[in-house]
């Protein structure tokens, strides 16, 4: 990876719009540029850093970004849905309203950036880390998050109060510290999930599933706290327990869900549990999005597995020899 230095510098918009006519940008630098609204549709890019630049309400639907550094960087109300970004820093920005929905996060770093009423929705986080961020009021409904930390004792922690983690699946994520005030864990499960010392007070968990995981000295008021009793599962067959949610909630997420936390790494993954979060495996050719958009499926009020869930079969048979205890 070049210097910053010796990387080329895009100095206007329409140099930004000539380097983008074959859909890729690699190796450079832009800095304090207004591409407000750009189309970034499809684009793969590779190693670029984006200070402090202006991407309100920009499109980047099926995008490639690895290796990126936003600085500064303005993606109020930007779209990216089914968007990939491995291994990117997002610091210091403001993603207020932006939309990952069906989107793909591995290994990114979220730093002291806004992201109020962002949409994460049937998203795909792996490893991600958002220090000292404001997430009032975001949506990861029916998202799958595997390792995902908030908050840096050094840092400080994230706010989420409000956020809304409707049917999501959490394993192994760490929310200790969080200000999760009046937010939403309806019909969601919750693995080895980290609630100690966080601000639980009016948040709900309605339906939800916790296997493992601790709240010590959680701030929660008695129906928070009778809530959580009844929804943790007691010691004994707790695969059991997750198989169960999956084959009634027939959301094909949780797959890999699965598989990421059995250190499975993305390229071992079924191509088809992939396709169900409508993300190219990391081998593809950059800027490349399966075909098969994001399924709307909500676990798990009347459990049924809807019509036309694809549920990989073999990552179904991998999962039930997990040892998750």
């Amino acid at each position: 990876m070049p210097a910053d230095r010796d990387k080329p510098r895009l100095e206007s918009p329409y140099e930004v719009e000539r380097a983008l006519v074959d859909r890729r940008l690699a190796c450079c630098v832009l800095a304090r540029l207004d591409l407000a609204g750009l189309d970034l549709g499809g684009v793969a890019c590779r190693d670029v850093d984006w200070r402090e630049v202006g991407l309100a309400g920009a499109r980047a639907e099926g995008a490639t970004f690895a290796d990126c550094r936003f600085l500064g960087a303005v993606l109020r109300g930007a779209r990216l849905p089914r968007a990939r970004l491995v291994r990117c820093v997002i610091e210091g920005g403001d993603c207020a309203e932006a939309s990952f929905a069906g989107a793909t996060l591995a290994g990114v770093r979220w730093i002291d950036s806004s992201g109020n009423n962002a949409g994460f929705e049937r998203a795909a986080l792996s490893n991600v880390v958002f220090q000292a961020s404001d997430l009032y009021g975001a949506r990861f409904g029916q998202a799958v998050l595997v390792g995902v930390r908030w908050g840096n004792p050094r840092l400080g922690n994230a706010v989420l109060n409000r956020a809304a983690f409707d049917g999501a699946v959490l394993i192994d994520c760490d929310l200790s510290g969080a200000d999760l005030s009046g937010a939403s864990f309806r019909d969601a499960l919750l693995v080895r999930t980290r609630l100690d010392d966080a601000n639980l007070s009016d948040a709900v968990f309605d339906g939800a599933l916790v296997v493992g995981g601790t709240w010590a000295r959680a701030d929660l008021d008695a129906a928070v706290r009778q809530a959580l009793g009844r929804a943790r599962q007691p010691d004994g067959d707790h695969q059991a327990v997750i198989v169960r949610y999956l084959e009634q909630g027939g959301s094909a997420h949780v797959l890999v869900a699965a598989l990421l936390a059995a250190g499975e790494p993305w390229s071992d993954a079924p191509a088809v549990a992939l396709d169900a979060v409508g993300a190219a495996p990391p081998d593809a050719a950059p800027g490349a999005v399966t075909s098969a958009p994001p399924r709307d499926v909500r676990p798990p009020a009347n459990p049924v597995v809807p019509a036309g869930a694809h549920v990989a079969p073999q990552a179904h048979e991998r999962f039930r020899k997990l040892e998750l205890d």
